[in-house]
């Protein structure tokens, strides 16, 4: 009986966080992006993962209409190579694509030494699916605010 109690007290946390997580969530152009890639189902021809290089040059639409490509960039500003590792494993889980194209500017950076403002880490992480894979990231994450910050909003 005792077990059960606590399962049930476990995942009422549970819920109670992913609600309040949701509500309090910074919302933006690129949060709400990510998020509606995460929650539909929907097959791409080509996905397109990196920084502002790659959401301000890649065109989804201009694809489509010369090619018929469907496809989809999952790029926010200043994005690390280490969180782009993270999105191209989580959007690979939800949806095939025939071609990954990757923006690996930030590659040069040293994680060490180039520190991310937390406004920009936000930005990428705000619309991430909650579960192991974003705690993961946030646990890797070299910015200039506590984690406590990525990790209850």
């Amino acid at each position: 009986m005792k077990i059960l109690l606590r399962l049930l007290f476990v995942a009422t946390v549970g819920c109670a966080y992913a609600f309040v997580d949701s509500v309090f969530m910074r919302k933006s152009v690129h949060t709400s992006k990510i998020k509606s890639f995460f929650s539909q189902s929907k097959e791409y021809d080509v996905l397109a993962f990196g920084p502002s290089y790659m959401y301000c040059t890649f065109s989804p639409p201009e694809l489509f209409r010369r090619y018929g490509l469907r496809s989809f960039v999952m790029g926010s500003p200043c994005q690390p190579i280490n969180e782009t590792a993270y999105f191209i494993k989580e959007a690979l889980k939800v949806s095939t694509a025939k071609v990954v194209v990757l923006c690996a500017d930030m590659i040069v950076f040293s994680p060490d030494l180039y520190i991310h403002k937390s406004s920009f880490v936000h930005e990428a992480l705000d619309g991430f699916p909650s579960g192991c894979t974003r705690i993961g990231m946030i646990m890797n994450l070299h910015t200039d605010s506590s984690i406590d910050e990525f990790l209850f909003p």
